[in-house]
């Protein structure tokens, strides 16, 4: 896609994490969240941040990274807030 120009969306950026965490292809997730983070998508989506939540729980120590991803996160709303 980076090579024809085309930049991922949240959408394809939220797919392809929850492809990367059910390998538990870690280091392929770091990328995904630099990529995400340069091209700006990551803070643009709660979608995006919470898939970057999930997978780091998943593949990391425990939910360690999880957490630290839930800090940084721009928008936290509740669950009652969904239903």
């Amino acid at each position: 896609m980076l090579r024809d120009g085309v930049h991922p969306n949240a959408f394809t950026i939220s797919a392809v994490l929850k492809a990367y965490k059910g390998l538990k292809a870690i280091s392929c997730g770091h990328l995904a969240h630099a990529l995400a983070f340069k091209i700006g998508v990551q803070e643009s989506s709660i979608y995006v941040e919470n898939a970057f939540m999930d997978m780091y729980a998943t593949c990391c120590d425990g939910l360690n990274h999880g957490r630290i991803v839930f800090d940084d996160i721009t928008t936290k709303i509740d669950v009652s807030e969904l239903l």
